[in-house]
């Protein structure tokens, strides 16, 4: 006796012929769905790693990220104004050194910056003045651990970190030091920015933090005027990447009638790679902003 028939014989002995025969129809249907279609035959409920799966992962690789090419953009004009805010303490050039971590280094970022306010964010760290100006210090263990709180609260892997994954994890690394935290929404209609809110919550010195991707970033030094026009050089990037926010600068360009005929929109970031370099963000020119959140812990 085959083992099905086995099967039937033991679970159905007291069904008739007919209850049988349809009970071995079903399942020789079924085994032969799962031996061609295995992934369509045992479907089952996605639990939430797989949602989470799901989502787009914020990711930087090790050695800073995937830059594809230089590209210089020339803007000609009559007159010209420009209008700019840095927040006062900027924000301190720390990296965490772990693997697709970009959105941890944001947010340690962003903590670090608040812990001027809020002491003990951060265990046994302090940022402190010097008789001549604030300094964040030397990044030392301290900052490490934090980092690696943050990879693991974040539920970072080799693949980057979820949106939702950031939340959860500033949430619960703010909570445990004692502090509530609030991440209110920053997205809109200007390039994806609630543009008029952000830079009101930046000059109330609040920090922010972007999720964009394929994007440019620019060194200040790299946006240069021959008089008629400006040249600057956008360094592009592929992939999925994450930035803390302290500042913004608007160029707006006029012809000889005084009309207006561009804006350039930047915003002031720590770039989150290795190098974490304080660069402008171009928001207006080869950038897509997927979301962004301020940062409101008391």
């Amino acid at each position: 006796m085959s083992d099905f028939g086995f099967l039937l014989r033991h679970i159905y002995e007291d069904q008739n012929l007919e209850e049988i025969l349809m009970i071995k129809t079903a399942l020789t249907i079924c085994g032969a769905l799962c031996a061609l279609t295995p992934t369509l035959a045992c479907i089952q409920p996605p639990n939430a790693e797989q949602e989470q799966l799901s989502e787009a992962r914020y990711s930087s690789d090790f050695e800073g990220g995937d830059l594809d090419y230089i590209q210089y953009r020339y803007v000609y004009y009559s007159e010209r104004d420009f209008f700019t805010y840095e927040n006062p303490y900027k924000l301190p050039t720390f990296y965490s050194g772990l693997k697709s971590a970009c959105t941890v280094n944001a947010g340690g970022v962003a903590i670090t910056y608040n812990d001027r306010l809020y002491d003990n964010l951060i265990p046994n760290y302090a940022p402190r003045r010097t008789s001549i100006r604030f300094t964040y210090g030397t990044q030392d263990d301290n900052i490490d651990n934090m980092f690696s709180s943050l990879y693991t609260l974040m539920g970072t892997n080799s693949q980057g970190t979820t949106i939702s994954g950031f939340h959860k994890g500033m949430t619960s690394y703010v909570n445990q030091r004692g502090y509530d935290i609030n991440l209110p929404k920053a997205t809109g209609n200007y390039h994806n920015l609630n543009w008029e809110y952000l830079k009101e919550q930046l000059h109330q010195e609040k920090v922010a933090v972007v999720f964009v991707h394929d994007f440019s970033l620019v060194s200040p030094s790299e946006i240069q005027t021959n008089g008629e026009y400006y040249s600057i050089m956008h360094k592009l990037y592929t992939g999925y990447h994450t930035m803390t926010v302290y500042g913004y600068l608007e160029y707006y360009y006029y012809d000889s009638n005084g009309k207006e005929t561009q804006k350039d929109t930047y915003l002031w970031v720590q770039n989150c790679y290795e190098t974490a370099n304080l660069e402008l963000l171009s928001v207006s020119n080869y950038c897509t902003i997927d979301d962004a959140y301020i940062i409101d812990i008391h």
